[in-house]
């Protein structure tokens, strides 16, 4: 492809302008002037043009092709005369962006809807092109290259790459400052899918309603991003609700499991290429962001039980943290000898608690492979190995710590301080989950968990865990069962009774997962010296397997109190 053309020097007014990012320029630029060899065997083809909306684009075609060689004769670019939908078999079509079809035939004059990228393709519809054959030879006057677009936006701000894997990028946002986004090139969201831009794909969409593979952001630190995702797509505007480093990915929800492929050049307005001070204290905002996530999310599910919600332990939560960093550090840098410099203070739980000032007799300690704290909690909360700990009506004393090497590790210890008194909340004498009345319960837990609990060869997925906690001494439990709507009994495994230093718990574990839309009973009969009586409750399950309880809100004055406590900083041992 050869193209000639005047720079165009209207840009960076755009690029420094107010409003709508992809309002054309104020100055009318000198259009591009191309021609392209286009063969009927490439399909799709990226002209190397950008084009701006409103501006007037002309493009004319000549030669001849077929989509099926040998069936049918060659054609121009107005296609074969069988159509397929509107058009000829094979006709000529341009696309701005993720703009609509243009029929372009042999000739076409247009003013493009939307901005973006110029791309032509040959109209196939259901019919593909079973033997594509021959070329056309493609003049277009409009648009400019879009390698002069990207350097003259990025006069004004910073370039950088997104990958279809996602990543954060060394872009330095302050809180309350707006940042613009304009992002070219395409990415593929699974093996061999069709390329689709960083608006993402029109034709399918995840359960929020965003299209799949739209380019996505928030902020966090150099290793990993927190908070919800803001979908920006090729042309955005963004204003972060804190300061950080942009973290960049396509939008995939549900799909994650899917190979992903291709870069993106974003162009940054707004932000700054990050010092290193600014990385860490990045990296130090985006930890703490995601401990004060873990403590109210364990907050959550206690209020849920009507036990008392946990207290934020200072010796804790440094704990925690220093145990995280030591695992992180040891994920980057192999085995570490000398675990005392890390903050790494023992092999138990409560010895490393106790080297922090921690002066209680029982701390247990949870570990999960992810930064994301909410995801983190959800999942030990639906482990049998962790649901009696974090349960436990006389577990006050918590503490997360977050951080990440080439691995994440999220550290929750839950203790008794030996100064607190468990004070028994309205139910603790039968803390039931799934609450009573409780609605939108996922409907499988995949049983796996660290150390196994349940038998290897048991099939999966099971149903999620249901439990009733008790402060009750030497608590028993007799003829638990779990009823549907039809008041049949659901096969179920028990698990426990398990002994706490605050309680008792006992789990059962649906052997398979419950239906959508359903409303379970589950009754035990519990007894505790002279003690008796039945618990029942209810609860019923959602249309699909989405987070039991709605994202907690920081900052709101209603959740406990977080205390963000940390020991010394990490002294790493040289390489």
């Amino acid at each position: 492809m050869t193209i000639s053309t005047a720079l165009w020097l209207g840009l960076c007014l755009l690029a420094r302008g107010q409003g709508r990012p992809s309002a054309p320029p104020a100055a009318a630029p000198t259009p591009a002037e191309a021609t392209l060899t286009m063969p009927a065997s490439g399909g799709r083809l990226s002209t190397g043009l950008y084009v701006q909306r409103g501006e007037s684009v002309s493009v004319a075609a000549d030669g001849a092709w077929t989509m099926w060689a040998g069936h049918f004769g060659r054609s121009n670019a107005l296609g074969h005369r069988y159509r397929v939908g509107l058009h000829g078999w094979g006709q000529l079509m341009a696309r701005v962006g993720d703009g609509p079809e243009i029929a372009v035939g042999t000739a076409k004059t247009f003013t493009s809807a939307t901005a973006g990228p110029l791309f032509l393709f040959p109209n196939t519809g259901d019919a593909g092109m079973p033997a594509p054959e021959g070329e056309l030879r493609v003049t277009i006057r409009g648009g400019q290259p879009v390698d002069q677009v990207v350097a003259a936006l990025a006069a004004d701000g910073v370039q950088v790459e997104a990958t279809a894997s996602g990543g954060v990028a060394p872009v330095y946002v302050e809180a309350g400052r707006e940042v613009r986004l304009d992002a070219f090139g395409e990415w593929t969201m699974y093996e061999g899918g069709e390329p689709v831009s960083a608006d993402g794909d029109p034709r399918r969409r995840l359960p929020d309603g965003t299209r799949w593979g739209r380019l996505s952001v928030r902020v966090g630190g150099p290793s990993f991003g927190v908070g919800p995702w803001q979908a920006v797509g090729s042309q955005g505007v963004y204003r972060p609700v804190r300061s950080g480093l942009l973290e960049l990915a396509p939008a995939v929800g549900h799909f994650a499991g899917h190979t992903r492929a291709g870069t993106l050049t974003v162009v940054v307005r707004g932000g700054q290429p990050a010092t290193d001070e600014q990385r860490r204290a990045a990296e130090t905002a985006a930890q703490d962001y995601e401990r004060e996530s873990g403590c109210v999310r364990l907050a959550q599910y206690r209020k849920l039980l009507g036990v008392p919600e946990p207290v934020c332990s200072p010796p804790l939560m440094k704990a925690a943290q220093a145990h995280a960093e030591y695992l992180a550090a040891r994920s980057q840098r192999g085995h570490l000898e000398d675990p005392p410099t890390l903050g790494y203070t023992g092999r138990a739980p409560l010895d490393r608690a106790t080297a922090m000032g921690f002066k209680g007799q029982m701390v247990t300690e949870a570990v999960h492979g992810l930064t994301d704290a909410l995801v983190a909690v959800d999942s030990l909360w639906n482990t049998l190995g962790q649901r009696p700990a974090l349960a436990d009506p006389g577990a006050l004393s918590v503490g997360v710590g977050v951080a990440r090497g080439k691995t994440a590790a999220f550290v929750l210890l839950v203790g008794v301080a030996a100064d607190q008194t468990a004070k028994p909340g309205p139910r603790s004498a039968a803390a039931v989950y799934p609450a009573d009345a409780q609605r939108g319960l996922p409907l499988a837990w995949s049983g796996l968990e660290e150390p196994p609990v349940l038998p290897a060869d048991l099939p999966r997925p099971l149903g999620p865990p249901v439990s009733l906690s008790t402060n009750l001494e030497d608590a028993a439990f007799d003829d638990p069962r779990l009823l549907d709507r039809l008041e049949q009994r659901v096969p179920t495994t028990l698990v426990g009774p398990v002994t706490t230093p605050g309680g008792t718990t006992l789990l059962l574990v649906p052997l398979a997962p419950l239906r959508p839309n359903e409303t379970y009973r589950a009754r035990v009969s519990l007894r505790a010296g002279e003690t008796r009586r039945v618990v029942e409750w209810r609860f019923t399950t959602g249309a699909t397997d989405l987070p039991p309880l709605p994202a907690p809100r920081l900052g709101d004055p209603t959740n406990p109190p977080v205390r963000l406590d940390r020991a010394a900083p990490l002294r790493l041992p040289a390489p």
